[in-house]
């Protein structure tokens, strides 16, 4: 993730082509990328909202399960 703004930041020290500020922004913006695009998709798409809806359901179900019951352990101690 970040070859490419180092690359920018080489090629503008060189060439003097775009402003400094350019990579630097660049190598602060790449890593939170794909959490924006996430973020957006869930605003715009109501199934992939749906999806994810399920998902921490399922989850929560699971844990749910999973945890024994408070009678269960006070009557062992």
């Amino acid at each position: 993730f970040i070859i490419v703004p180092l690359l920018m930041c080489f090629i503008q020290l060189e060439l003097r082509c775009f402003p400094f500020l350019v990579p630097l922004l660049a190598m602060f913006i790449l890593p939170i990328h794909p959490i924006l695009h996430n973020l957006i998709l869930l605003f715009v798409i109501p199934t992939y909202r749906r999806a994810i809806a399920k998902f921490f359901l399922k989850l929560t179900k699971i844990r749910i399960h999973q945890t024994p019951s408070i009678s269960y352990v006070i009557a062992v101690h």
